[in-house]
């Protein structure tokens, strides 16, 4: 049968039609895959060249949904953005994966005493910093044996755990509002602790961050980036509204959620698989749209937003910009290459603990025959 085959792909290569037309299947699949990535890192936008659309095209817009506009105008959140996105920064560089024994463990500690009881966190602060999604990979880790952490001091590692769980329970809350509702803008979370200092349990007011002048200064320039760079993709948004990652029903009741699901269908029947008619989600007053965060959004390397248009960079700026990219690159590079050494000495010190122990527990069961 092998033979057989072999022989009848041979006979069909001689003909010149068969060599064309695999030929133009492999070009096909290369296009395929190229305007797959190009579409995925925002060089291109396959949905608007193809006009792909639903039967009821979603407009944001008309919906009001859209979840990305400009933020607002008031310094102290702005300042409140700032500092949180930094302490972000430096508590993800720290931790993720494992911390080092010459960290800064004292500085990290203010930082996460900060965020315990900061009464100017929003939803919009955590949604703009990502301090949550950060504060969660740190809380997670050190789950598997193979990506063990040290044991770090101030109790770090529990209180990581605590307050992940703290804004967990405050995002099931019902009464959340939605990302596109001014009031998500305006509601401020409770704190974790009412106990403000580091050394005692006494109340007090909100523990205060007092970054150095180094710290500052990298904080302000940071926040002047993502400045720039949230006017560019909003300013896109808001001309082309995204497409939701999905829709999920606006009740949490779970009879609700049930028949929010089984009225898209007209026998009511609710599968695993079952596909859902177009256009029945869009605009469904029983289910809402999820988004993407904003730094998961496409949006086109070419756009610039009407704010920068005026102010083309020069070279030299260009040239101080990558060099600053790939500078930081390699500071990352190094910092990883070492946490990675540190987890596989935590790994062999884990072992030998656990063979002492095997061996020690061998003992005691031949001592007690």
């Amino acid at each position: 049968m092998l033979r057989f085959t072999l022989r009848l792909v041979q006979g069909l290569w001689r003909f010149r039609l068969v060599k064309w037309f695999l030929r133009i299947a492999a070009f096909l699949f290369l296009l395929d895959r190229s305007l797959f990535y190009l579409n995925s890192f925002g060089v291109i936008d396959i949905d608007t060249w193809l006009a792909i659309e639903d039967e009821l095209p979603y407009d944001a817009n008309r919906a009001g949904t859209n979840p990305y506009r400009d933020l607002p105008n008031d310094p102290a959140v702005l300042q409140t953005i700032k500092e949180v996105a930094y302490i972000s920064d430096i508590l993800r560089d720290t931790f993720l994966p494992t911390s080092l024994p010459d960290d800064d463990y004292a500085l990290c500690s203010s930082y996460l005493r900060s965020l315990e009881t900061r009464t100017d966190l929003s939803w919009l602060v955590l949604e703009e910093t990502g301090i949550d999604r950060t504060i969660s990979a740190i809380a997670g880790r050190g789950s598997s044996s193979r990506s063990p952490i040290p044991d770090e001091p101030f109790s770090l590692h529990e209180r990581f755990k605590k307050l992940s769980q703290h804004w967990h329970t405050l995002q099931l809350d019902p009464a959340k509002p939605e990302r596109w509702e001014k009031w998500f803008d305006e509601t401020y979370l409770p704190p974790l602790l009412k106990s403000k200092p580091l050394e005692s349990t006494q109340d007090g007011q909100p523990f205060q961050v007092q970054f150095t002048p180094e710290q500052q200064a990298e904080a302000d320039a940071k926040f002047t980036k993502y400045l720039k760079e949230r006017e560019r993709k909003v300013s896109y948004l808001k001309i082309h509204p995204p497409k939701p990652m999905g829709f999920v029903p606006v009740s949490r009741d779970s009879g609700s959620i049930r028949r929010a699901w089984g009225n898209l269908f007209s026998d009511g029947r609710v599968e695993a698989g079952r596909s859902i008619p177009f256009g029945s989600l869009t605009e469904n007053p029983t289910f809402k749209p999820i988004y993407r965060s904003l730094w998961l959004e496409s949006v086109p390397f070419s756009w610039v937003s009407p704010a920068e248009k005026d102010k083309p960079e020069s070279d030299e700026d260009r040239e101080r910009q990558t060099t600053e990219i790939l500078n930081n690159m390699e500071k990352m590079r190094e910092r990883r290459a070492r946490q990675e050494e540190f987890q596989k000495q935590l790994i062999e010190q884990n072992e030998r603990k656990e063979k002492e122990r095997a061996e020690s527990d061998r003992g005691s069961v031949k001592a007690e025959l």
